[in-house]
């Protein structure tokens, strides 16, 4: 990761942290790992109550405060830990189907979220060996917290709904 500590003014920073510092190379592959993971993520609201789009919203709101926050703390730049959040949500939403054997109303779901898995893996693999180790701890801790949250959600709207029953 780039440093952006010392950009001066909070909206240089910012830009910094969003564009890598102006590393190209770094812009490329964490944005388009971006677009992939939010493909699964938005198939897994498509067609569901606007409650559950309403969270979705929520959460990756929450990954991209997440991330500026880190980053304007720490010095670092990039989104990673944005695409690494979504992924764990994706994962535990493709484990949540699998285990309800959802799955199969969706082979394109289980493709593509197959597909976006295999990227996310190979592009933080690709980060272990040319990036400093935290970083590496960093993308697995962000993967775990979009899993949480994504546990959360599903739990508390899940007991909702079973509140609303009664």
């Amino acid at each position: 990761m780039k440093d952006c500590a010392n950009n001066g003014v909070i909206l240089s920073r910012l830009e910094c942290i969003a564009t890598y510092n102006d590393d190209t190379t770094s812009i490329f592959l964490n944005y388009s790992m971006l677009v992939l993971t939010l493909y699964p993520f938005y198939l897994t609201f498509f067609g569901i109550k606007p409650k559950r789009i309403v969270t979705a919203i929520l959460l990756l709101f929450f990954y991209f405060l997440f991330q500026f926050c880190l980053c304007l703390a720490l010095g670092c730049a990039g989104i990673s830990i944005i695409w690494c959040a979504v992924l764990g949500s994706s994962i535990f939403s493709f484990m949540h189907d699998l285990s309800s054997q959802r799955h199969r109303r969706s082979s394109t779901r289980f493709i593509m979220s197959a597909i976006v898995f295999a990227f996310g893996l190979s592009l933080i693999i690709y980060y272990a060996f040319t990036l400093p180790f935290i970083t590496t701890i960093a993308h697995l801790l962000a993967i775990v917290m979009g899993f949480a949250t994504e546990r959360a959600a599903e739990h508390h709207y899940h007991h909702r709904k079973l509140q609303n029953y009664y």
